[in-house]
């Protein structure tokens, strides 16, 4: 099974409405079921009737995605494709994700237009316990993205697909890093500068990659 197709029925079941329940979790969906309601199945034709649903159901498994109960019903077990179990998979995002950043910073030092999006946000007055509360913290904003951003993804796919002019490709992504202060790799301010408090770095009007001061 092609890495983006699995890819691709992951995304549509954490951000269609037809396969989330009330307080928008992907459902456990049974395996197949009549008529238009919500199944694995109905899923995967959803997206392409050329790959086999149980073919995909075992690569999904395989991968650590899914789970299938003894009832047949799949639950999937993470909020994102991560496959954790093939380290070659892992490493395809890897290397797709590194390019993409670096591409935008270097899209903005070029300082062509438009700039593409590139900022952080950082301090170096936390303790651990705050690192790992503010990680959290992180994970829970990106189901918020996701919850946003792939309905609206979904839409202009499908309108693209429609009028023939599906000619580009986007890759939207949040980190979070952290360490000790002191880190030679953090390049942050000086002892005497780290009283001020945590602020943004968005990129500057012209997309260079310079931090504000």
């Amino acid at each position: 099974v092609a890495l983006p197709f699995a890819s691709e029925v992951v995304t549509r079941w954490i951000g269609d409405k037809r396969y989330l329940d009330a307080r928008g979790r992907p459902r456990v969906l049974a395996r197949s079921a009549p008529g238009e309601e919500p199944s694995f199945d109905a899923l995967v034709a959803g997206i392409s009737t050329d790959v086999r649903p149980r073919v995909l159901l075992d690569e999904l498994r395989r991968l650590g995605v899914v789970t299938v109960h003894a009832d047949q019903s799949v639950e999937l077990m993470m909020g994102a494709f991560v496959p954790q179990k093939d380290r070659r998979q892992r490493l395809f995002f890897l290397g797709r994700n590194l390019h993409d950043h670096i591409a935008a910073c270097v899209h903005n030092l070029a300082d062509r237009a438009p700039s593409m999006m590139e900022q952080s946000v950082f301090s170096f007055e936390l303790s651990p316990a705050a690192t790992a509360e503010i990680a959290n913290e992180v994970r829970r904003a990106w189901q918020d993205v996701l919850a946003t951003l792939i309905p609206a993804i979904a839409a202009r796919e499908e309108a693209d697909r429609a009028s023939g002019n599906a000619t580009e490709r986007i890759n939207i992504g949040m980190y979070c890093y952290h360490e000790s202060a002191d880190s030679p790799a953090s390049h942050g301010p000086a002892s005497r500068n780290r009283r001020s408090r945590s602020r943004g770095a968005p990129t500057p009007a012209r997309g260079t990659a310079r931090s504000k001061r």
